[in-house]
């Protein structure tokens, strides 16, 4: 599967919606974290998050590809 979570890393809960602005299951691979978590992700995710926290630094809730 191919989705934007899985091509950043990492995207805003709030991004993961569809075209009404409902919010989409999340991928097998995935999982929903708090911006306090970071630091206790893989390194992969945590790099994918620390770059999203770093570029839009109000976000609280993140989508993660976490494996």
């Amino acid at each position: 599967m191919n989705t934007r979570i899985h091509r950043y890393g990492a995207i805003a809960a709030s991004d993961w919606t569809d075209r009404f602005h409902r919010r989409m299951p999340l991928p097998i691979d995935c999982r929903e974290v708090l911006a306090c978590q970071v630091p206790t992700l893989p390194q992969r995710a945590r790099a994918a998050a620390e770059r999203l926290l770093k570029n839009r630094p109000k976000v609280r809730k993140l989508i993660i590809h976490y494996v």
